[in-house]
């Protein structure tokens, strides 16, 4: 009982405070104008011997007021709802021309989770108290990366977004067990993650691709950009192969979107990728996705986009990896 005291009392002051705005005044008091050229022009000429109907004494006088008035605020109020339903559609739009068939179709979210020993002991994150005095959480066998974790709820808010239901979104934590499953359109999150690599190395063009143990991001397929002469300890010259990568520099942190047709089985199908070098590169592909659908739009059916997050997920902007690559040698 006392939520929903607390729920009627909030929209009570709700209330108040949009009735101190315009947007109840206004339509009122276009409602009330309405109703006096209503009266005025429906009014019957008064004479002895005339009578007025009752249909007419309904829109004349002070009824025509109020009629008027409601009519105004009902008009102006269905208008701005009808005005915020087709901002919605407009907005789904764009970000159903990314998805493609991922916003209508079922779709899975493959989370790479790590494996743990359950007699090995896990802290809550807590800087105020010394590591000593820190709380460990027991009985988790699986453990979500914090990248992973944000990206996956970035994600998830897209796909509701985009109009779909919750029951049509599926998120697996199996995405060992998964693999060579296709034929189904998905969305896998995280560098560490079996159908991520999977994708990486089944598909001949996914734009960018990790290198280095993950630790940085490549243009895909594989080739060699530039070879650098360098001198052996004779003098002669040595050519050693150089390629140009893309690497973690202090707070930078980078990821990319790749979005891809199912080349395996159906290409009517969508297989998208959130990955980055560490946990705000894969969040911020993520957020990316999710604030900026609507340039994404512009790309065409498949793309690959590589993303910057230089403080945290919420910084994410795109880069041209040209313009961030640095040269370093092929091991």
């Amino acid at each position: 009982m006392r939520d929903w005291i607390k729920a009627i009392a909030e929209q009570v002051a709700a209330w108040f405070v949009q009735v101190k705005s315009w947007r109840i005044w206004l339509p009122l008091l276009i409602g009330l104008i309405a109703g006096l050229l209503i009266g005025g022009l429906t009014a019957p000429a008064q004479t002895s011997s005339s009578t007025s109907s009752p249909s007419q004494n309904i829109t004349s006088g002070w009824p025509g007021l109020v009629l008027g008035a409601l009519l105004g605020v009902i008009v102006a109020l269905g208008f701005e709802w009808l005005s915020k339903v087709a901002a919605q559609v407009a907005a789904r739009r764009p970000l159903s021309k990314v998805l493609g068939p991922l916003a209508t179709q079922e779709t899975t979210v493959y989370v790479g989770p790590f494996a743990r020993p359950l007699d090995s002991k896990l802290f809550r994150l807590d800087r105020i108290h010394p590591f000593a005095e820190k709380t460990a959480i027991v009985g988790t066998e699986l453990v979500v990366g914090y990248g992973d974790t944000v990206a996956l709820s970035y994600i998830y808010a897209t796909l509701l977004k985009s109009g779909k239901r919750s029951s049509e979104i599926i998120i697996n934590q199996d995405a060992d067990l998964q693999r060579g499953r296709w034929g189904i359109n998905f969305i896998t999150i995280g560098a560490a993650n079996a159908r991520t690599m999977e994708v990486l190395e089944c598909f001949q063009s996914t734009y960018y691709t990790f290198d280095d143990n993950f630790s940085s991001i490549v243009r895909a397929p594989k080739a060699i950009d530039a070879t650098a002469p360098c001198k052996r300890d004779d003098g002669t010259l040595l050519e050693i192969s150089y390629r140009n990568k893309v690497v973690c520099e202090g707070r930078k942190d980078y990821g990319f979107i790749l979005k891809l047709k199912d080349g395996a089985s159906d290409e009517r199908n969508r297989i998208f990728v959130i990955a980055g070098l560490g946990g705000d590169g894969t969040a911020g592909a993520a957020f990316y996705l999710w604030r900026n659908y609507t340039a994404l739009a512009q790309m065409g059916d498949t793309f690959g986009v590589l993303i910057e997050s230089n403080a945290g997920p919420e910084s994410a902007h795109l880069v041209d990896f040209d313009k961030v690559a640095t040269l370093r040698r092929v091991r």
